[in-house]
């Protein structure tokens, strides 16, 4: 046994467990401090109890959304940095996140009601044509990387500058949009969680097994042809996934931005170039960053909140700003 397999197998478990811990942690810290024993306790013995409801009703939800959420996001970045075959690129670069504003943008700004049962549905079809939209764009006659980034560039741009404007016009009932567009957490709840999890898993799940194609496409498109790898398909799947697991996230937490940059870097660090370690490696990290990033943003300044994407972008605008200078 090598150094390096050493590595992986202490490696996965102790990040498995420290997720396992900032999850407990998450479930204890609020503006009602609940013990460990406490928890356990309630684990065993469910009852109506104030801490019961705090924990089942409100933050055990939160919490498993942060993760499934934080693990979304690490891999449509592995994915999209894979696909266009640079370190810089974000999944916000597909148009998804833009597609979800200027949905729920236009219909406050039509004063269009919706129940609150299809907020998600909605904001996540918002999202998923954001995204088709550049795909198609990008693949006119052939699929080409180029393209696809200056599309998702352009399209996400326009969409921006169409939300803000609206905003503008809404003047003060713009507010709840503001927050929702920091991105976080706060008011979501099981039917939230249980909305996106099946789309969820499925798209994590083919991202961890189509790996084995990733490491080909990885050596050129010139190789990976040699070596029997359809290029097109592989590139339309990987689109298809980038949209699917950007799409959820968005559509329940806002645009939490620079989790899918930072992550797959940091995951990169610590495994070697291989996208059967990558992709579950980092959706564990991922799911421990954002559990913590959402627990410290309810902490810090209790009793208020602030958006986790605020917390986020404290943290991810030096790490970008590192990246940029040791790729230029």
């Amino acid at each position: 046994m090598n150094f390096m397999t050493l590595k992986i197998q202490i490696l996965i478990p102790f990040l498995l467990f420290s997720l396992m811990l900032s999850i407990f942690f998450s479930l204890q810290m609020g503006t009602v401090q609940i013990d460990f024993s406490t928890i356990i306790k309630l684990w065993q013995n469910s009852n109506l109890s104030k801490e019961y409801i705090i924990i089942y009703d409100i933050r055990l939800p939160r919490t498993l959304l942060a993760a499934l959420i934080g693990a979304n996001l690490s891999v449509a970045g592995v994915l999209i940095q894979t696909l266009s075959r640079n370190p810089l690129a974000d999944p916000k670069i597909m148009g998804v996140s833009a597609g979800a504003v200027f949905v729920i943008v236009a219909l406050s700004f039509f004063q269009i009601n919706i129940s609150p049962n299809y907020f998600v549905p909605i904001t996540f079809l918002g999202a998923f044509l954001g995204g088709l939209f550049v795909f198609s764009f990008s693949t006119i006659r052939s699929i080409s990387i180029g393209k696809f980034v200056l599309a998702g560039v352009s399209v996400s741009s326009f969409l921006f500058a169409l939300s803000t404007g609206m905003m503008i016009l809404l003047g003060d009932s713009a507010g709840m949009i503001y927050s929702w567009l920091a991105g976080g957490f706060s008011g979501v709840g099981w039917h939230e969680f249980k909305l996106i999890l099946p789309w969820s898993i499925l798209s994590l799940v083919t991202s961890f097994f189509i790996s084995k194609y990733l490491n080909v496409y990885i050596l050129g498109d010139e190789i990976a042809k040699g070596l029997g790898l359809n290029l097109n398909k592989l590139k339309i799947l990987l689109c298809i996934l980038i949209i699917f697991l950007t799409g959820c996230s968005v559509s329940v937490s806002g645009a939490i931005g620079f989790i899918g940059l930072i992550i797959p870097h940091i995951t990169k660090k610590v495994v070697p170039q291989n996208y059967f370690l990558i992709i579950p490696i980092s959706a564990i990290l991922g799911a421990i960053v954002l559990v913590l990033s959402d627990m410290f943003s309810r902490y810090l300044f209790m009793p208020n909140e602030i958006p986790v994407g605020v917390l986020t972008a404290f943290i991810g605008c030096p790490f970008f700003l590192y990246l940029i200078r040791k790729y230029s």
